[in-house]
């Protein structure tokens, strides 16, 4: 092997190395954000609601606060009876209704009709219906905090406590 193709080689080889560098790093990144997610979603709470406290501060001056956030998504199984809550309480607003027709060429007057001229002409139809996640997460967190009963396994409700630490750099 001459010296441009050695010199080619040791360059090829160094990348080589550098990607199995990187993957071992990315899955120790991978391991060490799971560990700290662990910790302050669920050792550090679990921690302080065994003492039965909210917030702490340590001898060092790190302050932790525990905090729960609320999230919601409705499952496919219960999307019907979910959407019957939300509009038998006033709360119809947050879905959002999609009607969907494909038409053919030259089809573009027929595309000014209703949902129900369309059928019968005999054109399919796609309605969907859907609640944006963010604006469904919105509306369970400020229910909760204003102490309203809701239906919470319907809509998909579950609570994720994590504990806020502030670190003192003193």
């Amino acid at each position: 092997m001459d010296l441009e193709y050695q010199e080619l080689h040791d360059l090829v080889t160094a990348v080589n190395l550098a990607q199995e560098l990187e993957g071992k790093v990315a899955e120790d990144l991978k391991t060490i954000r799971e560990t700290i997610r662990e910790l302050v979603e669920t050792d550090i709470p679990l921690q302080l609601q065994q003492m039965g406290l909210k917030k702490a501060t340590l001898e060092d001056g790190t302050e932790i606060k525990l905090s729960s956030m609320y999230f919601a998504s409705v499952k496919e199984i219960n999307k019907a009876r979910a959407y019957k809550w939300l509009r038998d309480n006033d709360f119809g607003d947050l879905i959002k209704r999609k009607l969907s027709v494909d038409f053919g060429k030259g089809d573009d007057s027929v595309a000014s009709t209703t949902k129900k001229t369309l059928e019968k002409l005999g054109l399919l139809v796609s309605d969907k219906e859907a609640v944006n996640p963010q604006t469904l997460n919105g509306f369970v967190r400020e229910q909760i905090r204003e102490g309203n009963n809701i239906p919470r396994e319907i809509l998909g409700v579950y609570q994720k406590n994590e504990a806020k630490i502030k670190r003192n750099d003193s």
